[in-house]
């Protein structure tokens, strides 16, 4: 397997003009994790966090990155780059 070392920009949000404008400007590769049924309660949108921890792992793993752009609103993405990095 190839190492990819893409830039990546993480956002745990449906898809967000934003992102898609940095991502051309730095050259990014963008990875949104977003749920729709995580919306439905605070069961679901707590159950939504271990899955997009555990596909946001999975992306950084797969593109190695050299930097990493994080959209923040949830804490618990924050925690997942730091232990990446």
């Amino acid at each position: 397997m190839t190492e990819q070392h893409k830039n990546l920009y993480i956002a745990w949000v449906p898809f967000q003009r934003r992102a898609e404008s940095l991502a051309a400007q730095f050259d990014l590769e963008v990875c949104y994790h977003h749920h729709s049924w995580s919306e439905r309660n605070k069961f679901m949108r707590l159950a939504s966090w271990f899955v997009k921890c555990a596909s946001t792992f999975r992306d950084l793993i797969k593109y190695k990155p050299s930097y990493l752009f994080i959209q923040l609103a949830p804490t618990p993405l924050l925690y997942v780059s730091a232990i990446y990095c």
